[in-house]
């Protein structure tokens, strides 16, 4: 066989030239929805935790992000230089009369910027991606998850930061003072989003009980783009702390942020009586009396029940259950058999795919590394332990009973006043929930160091910051939460105060449904 002329070769060879410069990667008309915020050990490129991915369109565009006015960012100047943006461009897109006009706390707010593919996680690996680079100079006490999901309000994340403020370095390599690049979730529109009109993308931090159809109504635009646009299914949950793109035709607006107010409660009306004789009142409040009584003795004696029931039971430290005599029964409570949860508490939950979706679900040993096989050194009070994930702190909590409704309540919420879950895990029938550290403690503790000259006490202008935390959040849990709640054991025991002497309610086990 006669070997190929140098013309074929050449050919050849052009024809594979032409293929490799034609070649361009796909582009991306759909973003992944990141829910795993909390996951800070993992980088889950694969979910866009990492950034949203840049395709082959338009390498930088015009993009807005959202953000919720709160001290000590409150006003355009404030938000603007901690996102670096532009204050005047800020100020403009939400009608603000200049860039010192503060805002009304917790209002949620435009931020337009220039979003531009130029990040990439540490060592070139895994793709580039889109992004608005902040600049930030840690504090005291900070880690990566606070930065994102704290001071940025989820804007980054945890995974984010490291890869490029800390270029792929531990998280406990961060040290208070040092400069850390954040890069903020913005994405541009593809070709095919182009095409069909879509102007921008708007990365909107998703709020409490938000839902994909009702943002979409009030941006005025298809739930299924949302949907399209993250990855997203249509029953498909979305969670606090996290952005979704919502894909625009034209400039956004302020208006398009705000959630509609709760409706007003009825008004009764009463009728008028010509008669001056208040004999009606007097038996209308005696009636209400006898009934709050009736209902006070009914709650009464079922607590002194329950607590009866408890008092037979008492855990062991092998994780069972001994009777009211020390006896181990074996038993585990609530069904629990092994390691297995049972059907009652399962069913509690919509399911653990869906946990784990928007929780992290820690395995044991992990907790055992994190408190060191539960120090007592590391006990805060009770059978709380300070733990300490990937140079992140937190609390441990162990619980030895049903768990679902506060689960389901504050892995929803988002709200500042509320103790933040981060995660959970399941061992021998018991629950071990990790969550927020408060690094003052409860309010009850720290009034009695204060009055013992333990620690120094708090001062008039803190108490009353304390109050009006709890009321606010109590305020929120009433008339805004949906459905709305009742704490039902909101004690000193209860609140827990951050660095800054700011108060979150936990302990949701007993809360309840305000129903009608």
């Amino acid at each position: 066989m006669a070997p190929p002329s140098r013309a074929t070769v050449a050919l050849f060879f052009y024809a594979i030239g032409v293929l490799l410069l034609s070649y361009s990667p796909p582009a991306r008309s759909q973003q992944p929805y990141g829910s795993q915020i909390a996951d800070c050990g993992s980088k889950h490129n694969d979910t866009g935790l990492l950034g949203y991915f840049c395709g082959s369109s338009a390498p930088s565009c015009e993009s807005y992000l959202t953000f919720h006015a709160r001290p000590p960012f409150s006003d355009p100047a404030s938000i603007a230089a901690l996102l670096g943006a532009d204050a005047a461009s800020l100020a403009a897109a939400n009608s603000a009369s200049s860039a010192s006009s503060p805002f009304a706390q917790g209002t949620k707010v435009l931020i337009p910027v220039r979003c531009s593919c130029t990040g990439a996680a540490a060592g070139g690996l895994g793709g580039s991606y889109y992004q608005r680079n902040a600049t930030y100079v840690a504090r005291d006490g900070d880690t990566l998850h606070i930065i994102a999901n704290n001071t940025f309000q989820g804007l980054s994340t945890c995974q984010a930061v490291e890869e490029q403020g800390l270029g792929g370095a531990a998280p406990t390599s961060l040290l208070a003072g040092q400069s850390v690049t954040v890069p903020l979730r913005c994405a541009c529109p593809s070709a095919s989003q182009a095409a069909a009109g879509v102007r921008f993308l708007v990365s909107y931090l998703v709020d409490e009980f938000d839902a994909v159809n009702a943002v979409a109504a009030r941006f005025g635009v298809d739930a299924g783009s949302i949907v399209e646009a993250n990855q997203l299914k249509s029953d498909d949950t979305i969670y606090p702390y996290t952005t979704l793109l919502i894909p625009v035709k034209s400039q956004p607006n302020i208006s398009q942020l705000q959630s509609p107010p709760p409706p007003p409660p009825p008004v009764v009306s009463v009728p008028a009586t010509k008669s001056k004789s208040h004999t009606g009142v007097y038996i209308g409040i005696g009636v209400a009396v006898a009934a709050v009584a009736v209902i006070a003795s009914v709650v009464a004696a079922l607590v002194l029940k329950a607590r009866r029931r408890r008092a037979n039971t008492i855990p062991t430290t092998a994780g069972g259950f001994a009777d009211k005599d020390g006896k181990d029964t074996g038993k585990l409570p609530y069904g629990v058999t092994g390691d297995e949860v049972s059907v009652t508490i399962s069913e509690a939950f919509s399911s653990l795919s869906d946990i784990k979706s928007s929780l992290k679900v820690y395995t044991y040993d992990e907790l055992v590394t994190a408190t060191d096989d539960f120090s007592t050194d590391l006990r805060i009070g009770g059978l709380v332990y300070r733990a300490a994930f990937n140079g992140d702190t937190a609390a441990v909590e162990i619980v030895d009973h049903d768990v679902s409704t506060e689960v389901e309540i504050t892995r929803r919420m988002n709200h500042f006043n509320l103790v933040r879950l981060n995660g959970l895990c399941h061992h021998r029938g018991r629950w071990y929930l990790v969550s927020e550290y408060a690094e003052h403690g409860t309010l009850r503790d720290r009034l009695l160091a204060g009055a013992t000259g333990a620690a120094t006490p708090l001062s008039w202008t803190q108490r009353v910051q304390v109050a009006l935390d709890v009321a606010e959040e109590l305020r929120y849990l009433h008339g805004y939460a949906r459905p709305p709640y009742v704490h039902m054991d909101v004690r000193s025991g209860s609140v827990l105060l951050d660095a800054a002497f700011r108060a979150k309610i936990r302990n949701f086990g007993g809360a309840r449904v305000i129903r009608g």
